[in-house]
């Protein structure tokens, strides 16, 4: 997702800058299930960690979840960096908008050593 929101909205953006939001409107009708169908085919490689993910509807709903929540953070850094937060450098800021997709994502997984990123610790 750190490759595919900046592509899409810089589309966004280069669609509304040159014929307004009529034109901007189409981009992201457009843009948005192809962001979604690129999220259920991550979702392969992501079925032995995420239950969701185990079925081809699975990944799907599991897909359209991940974007709908990690937009919502997108969302939420831009209103910060209206309100004059530094994110740091531009490719910081690119870098970062595939972060709330990420911790989208991270939800879905059942184990808590998982999402962590540690070991599975089973008691002796």
């Amino acid at each position: 997702m750190t490759a595919a929101v900046p592509v899409l909205g810089f589309g966004l953006v280069v669609t509304a800058w040159g014929g307004g939001a009529e034109a901007a409107a189409p981009a992201f009708v457009l843009g948005a299930p192809l962001t979604v169908g690129l999220l259920a085919v991550a979702g392969i490689s992501a079925r032995t960690v995420v239950p969701l993910c185990g079925s081809v509807a699975g990944r799907l709903g599991w897909a359209v979840l991940v974007f709908f929540l990690g937009t919502i953070g997108v969302a939420a850094g831009l209103a910060a960096y209206g309100a004059d937060v530094d994110l740091g450098s531009a490719g910081t800021r690119v870098a970062l908008t595939g972060v709330p997709y990420a911790v989208a994502a991270a939800f879905f997984v059942p184990s808590r050593w998982v999402r962590l990123g540690g070991p599975r610790l089973r008691p002796a």
